[in-house]
């Protein structure tokens, strides 16, 4: 297990331009998984074709110009942002839609949602280079989540910590936040995977690893435990006194 504070006090102490590229080129493997949700969730909800198309050609140049804007190397353009931010949108809200849900890519297209636009920010420095390692160590553990296919949204992991714990204070609670979730969701098996991707994505110094994305997970339906865990949080937010 790669643990977090490490990770983080490592990046820390690297030049942020060349961890933000070697950052950069690991998001830019899930490519092939936003491109196919996108086109799979507009066919099974019957979307409008021309929007559709404006998503896929929005994605197409999206890395680019996140590495340009990354760099001042082109003019930033608020409304290319914002197209890329909707295409991002566009797979992770509707992953909770009801026909969309069943499936096993949903809740995996929360987490490429959620790392996709953790570049985003840092691209266009919505994140300062200090706040960068932070990111970036918490999204390896997504991102070793999205390599094993699990089909959690991650990001909702956070509620299961204790009051008064949180991953701000100590980066190391993102391993108590995974112990906890492979206990409550009976996942054990799943989360061991996950430390294992991450090591695995730690280690890797050359080049990263391709996404090998198996057909079933766009057509095997399964439970709705993830969608269940979001709105189950949503409610207690909204009922907070």
């Amino acid at each position: 297990m790669v643990k977090c504070s490490f990770a983080m006090n490592y990046l820390n102490s690297k030049n942020k331009n060349e961890v933000f590229d070697k950052y950069f080129e690991w998001v830019k493997t899930l490519y092939p998984f936003w491109i196919k949700s996108v086109s799979l969730i507009s066919t099974i909800l019957n979307a409008d074709k021309i929007k559709t198309e404006k998503h896929i050609q929005v994605i197409n140049n999206a890395f680019e110009l996140m590495k340009k804007w990354r760099y001042n190397e082109i003019k930033y353009i608020h409304k290319r942002r914002n197209e890329i931010d909707s295409a991002i949108s566009y797979i992770r809200n509707n992953a909770l839609n009801n026909k969309i849900s069943v499936y096993w890519f949903a809740p995996i297209c929360r987490n490429v949602a959620s790392v996709l636009r953790g570049c985003l920010y840092i691209s266009t420095h919505g994140y300062s280079d200090e706040q960068i390692p932070e990111v970036i160590t918490i999204e390896l553990y997504t991102m070793a989540a999205i390599r094993i296919f699990l089909p959690f949204d991650t990001v909702e992991f956070v509620h299961l910590l204790p009051p008064n714990v949180s991953i701000r204070d100590n980066v190391d609670n993102i391993h108590l936040k995974y112990e906890i979730a492979g206990k409550r969701f009976k996942i054990e098996r799943q989360i061991e995977l996950i430390n294992e991707m991450a090591n695995k994505i730690w280690g890797n110094k050359v080049e990263p690893l391709e996404l090998i994305i198996p057909e079933e997970i766009w057509i095997t339906e399964i439970n709705q435990l993830s969608k269940e865990f979001y709105y189950e949080n949503m409610n207690r937010f909204h009922n907070m006194e």
